[in-house]
Parts: C-alpha cells; structure tokens; sequence
C-alpha cells in the first residue's frame, strides 16, 4: 500500500502573513513619509516672512587719506521680528554689507556664529553687528565721501544683510537664505576728527525689504561679532 506524502510549499499561511504585515508597514510608512512632506511644505508655503528694521547705523574713525584710501569701524542694530505663531527662526550666519547710493562701497562683514540665534515664534530679537571692516571702494565713491565730509553734511548710506536662516518646522529646520535690504538711511557727520557718523533714523527705526529664495553655499568669511537679546512682540 502506497505510503501518501505531502508538499511543503516554502510559503505556507504563517509566511504568507508575514510578508503581508511587511507589505502593509512600508506602504504605510511611505503614505506618512508622503503626508509628512506635504505637510511640511503647505506649512512653509504660508509662513510669514521675517520682519527686520534697523535702528543704528554708526561709523567710528573714518578717515580718507591723501591716495583716498578710506577707513572706519562701522556699527549697525537691527531688529528681527518672528511673526510666525508656531514657527520657530534660526539666523545661521550674517553677511552685511554697506552701500552708498546705488554704488556698493565693499564693505563687508560676515559674521559666523557658534550655535544658531534662535528667534522664537512671536518674538523678536535686537540684533548688534560690530567690527564691519572696510573693503576699499572705488576712487569716485571715496572722492564723494570725502567732499561730503569736509562739508559736514549728510552722507546716504545703505545696509543690505544676507543670512542663512531656518523654520523649525514638525521637528525638522526648513533652510532658506533671507536678504533684507535697508536703504537711503541719513548719516550725519559731527563734525569732529576723526569723525563720528551716525544714522538719522525716524522714530523706532527704518523697515526694511526682506525677500526669501532658497539656501545657497557661503562663500565669504570675515571675523566679526554679534550680540543679541529677546523681546516679545506686542500683540
């Protein structure tokens, strides 16, 4: 009498099971990867841009010697305003520049900070840029500064700021380069030598253009320093 046998199939009910409770995890991993993202970007889209004003824009020693070679130290403070409710703004490094006229005076800073500034959501942070030193500009720009301050009158200046900047966005930094443009700010020359030259700036400060684009690579490193503190908004 024949002895019957049976076929062990290498996948039988138990293994088949298991391959569809792997199947289903990774089809609902990649669904939540895919509601994260969307997620993510519908937030970005309509978060508010960050707000900047400046309140100073100072020079100390500036001089334009006999082969207008010109120098300074040149100070700013500027406000930085969150007025996003659940978003959190990192500023990762600050580049400023200061023009004069339309014509950029290359004067330059870049300012690489040890850990992210944070600003919180609905807050706002004072920010003080010091120690801008002085890329020599050109003969004419030069020679037009130098007429202005032997006839102690106002000099136009005007600051742009560059920086690498973050939304903390479900757990995850958003990373975008912010450019704030703040222009046609009145400096008065004392009248004393070397001269002092200080903004004139209406009320609490000037605001200023700010425009978002996506994060690009830095380039230019100068030392500099960066001292900040927080405030809340008012509501």
């Amino acid at each position: 009498m024949a002895r019957s046998s049976r076929y062990h199939s290498p996948y039988d009910a138990d293994d088949l099971d298991w391959d569809l409770r792997i199947m289903g995890l990774v089809l609902l991993s990649l669904f939540l990867s895919l509601v994260f993202l969307l997620t993510r970007e519908i937030i970005a889209e309509f978060a508010e841009k960050p707000e900047f004003q400046i309140s100073n824009l100072a020079v100390s020693n500036l001089t334009v010697s006999r082969d207008l070679a010109l120098t300074g130290n040149w100070e700013a403070n500027f406000l930085v305003a969150n007025p996003n409710k659940n978003l959190p703004l990192k500023l990762q490094g600050i580049r400023a520049y200061i023009y004069y006229h339309n014509k950029h005076t290359k004067i330059s800073q870049r300012i690489s900070l040890g850990q992210p500034v944070e600003v919180p959501a609905r807050q706002e942070r004072v920010i003080r840029i010091s120690r801008m030193r002085v890329e020599q500009p050109d003969d004419v720009i030069v020679d037009e500064i130098h007429k202005r301050m032997n006839e102690n009158s106002a000099v136009i200046f005007g600051l742009r700021l560059a920086m690498e900047a973050s939304f903390r966005v479900i757990g995850t930094d958003l990373k975008f380069w912010c450019s704030s443009d703040c222009m046609r700010l009145r400096v008065e020359l004392e009248g004393v030598w070397p001269p002092y030259a200080e903004a004139f700036i209406d009320g609490d400060g000037k605001k200023c253009l700010t425009s978002l684009r996506d994060k690009g690579e830095v380039r230019e490193k100068v030392d500099g320093t960066l001292e900040h503190r927080t405030e809340a908004l008012n509501d």
